[in-house]
């Protein structure tokens, strides 16, 4: 293209001089064009990176760390309604359900509906020990504690892979 360009600026009555420093500014502007395309591009890429760690260590310290606080204390409540044998001992646990509605609005925050699922299924666990317990029923409550565990430890992996 720049050599017929080129082929009709020397018929047109230019010298070669100025055909030649025609020939050097196009290709001038046009490596100048596609340098500030690419570094445009860069720029942007850049900048959503940035945002994504930005996003990422506000989640991390703000909402992913309350949410793992009250994960490890609910399973070590479900472990501690285990070995309850009497119901007068529920009422001394589970201080750490005051910040439920907290805790539920962060993980609605992620918007996925399966790690809401097993939030509520694993708070639902305890309504199972408390029924075993009170009405001394006599099921397993190992097995109750295992599957409360398995909760935690799904909804834990689900909300770090959504960082």
């Amino acid at each position: 293209m720049i050599a017929v360009y080129c082929g009709k600026a020397t018929e047109s009555g230019l010298s070669a001089e100025w055909t030649g420093l025609i020939g050097v500014i196009a290709g001038a502007l046009i490596g100048l064009l596609g340098n500030f395309l690419l570094q445009r591009y860069v720029l942007q890429k850049t900048q959503q990176l940035e945002l994504g760690k930005i996003r990422s260590a506000f989640i991390s310290q703000n909402v992913l760390a309350d949410i793992l606080k009250f994960l490890d204390s609910e399973a070590k409540y479900h472990q501690q309604l285990r070995v309850c044998a009497a119901p007068p001992m529920l009422a001394a646990w589970g201080a750490h359900r005051e910040e439920l509605s907290k805790i539920d609005a962060m993980i609605k925050m992620f918007e996925d509906a399966t790690i809401n699922d097993d939030f509520w299924s694993l708070l639902r666990q305890k309504d199972k020990f408390e029924e075993i317990i009170i009405h001394q029923l006599p099921k397993d409550k190992q097995k109750i504690l295992n599957e409360s565990v398995l909760l935690v430890t799904k909804i834990k992996k689900k909300l770090l892979a959504s960082i």
